[in-house]
């Protein structure tokens, strides 16, 4: 046997080992629980909110500074987590709706439901989630 055949066939047992390497890593996340188990230990308990700073994304607009239905419910979620969480500042995020940016009328639900106006920075120069965490990747580092 040469030694380009030894080679060639060193190479296809590696390829294979790698090709059933992943094919059983396919089966480990998309055939078992393994991902949801993994997702709740990063993201820890959801019951128990904590933390120094709240981030709410906004949501959807109904045109003339009206929350729709998920920022709603994000501001409401935001409401109950200041109330029982241990926050000092909450970024509320939401432009890119032309004139209309969702971030005010979600302050001003936030504001009237007893979360401090000091504690509520308003971001609407962002459109996209990923634009927000560019413009803001070194903001709270200090706190």
């Amino acid at each position: 046997m040469t030694t380009w055949s030894r080679w060639f066939r060193n190479g296809l047992r590696l390829l294979e080992a790698a090709l059933a390497a992943l094919g059983l890593l396919f089966v480990l996340v998309t055939a078992t629980p393994l991902v949801s188990w993994w997702a709740g230990v990063l993201a820890g308990p959801w019951q128990d909110p904590s933390g120094d700073v709240l981030i709410v994304l906004g949501g959807s607009i109904l045109g003339n500074g009206v929350m729709g239905q998920s920022s709603y419910w994000r501001a409401v979620y935001t409401v109950q987590a200041w109330r029982h969480g241990t926050f000092r500042h909450v970024v509320v995020s939401g432009g890119g709706y032309g004139n209309d940016s969702i971030a005010e009328p979600m302050r001003d639900f936030l504001e009237c439901r007893g979360v401090p106006s000091y504690a509520i920075e308003v971001e609407t120069r962002s459109d996209s989630t990923r634009e927000n965490a560019a413009l803001h990747q070194n903001l709270y580092v200090s706190l």
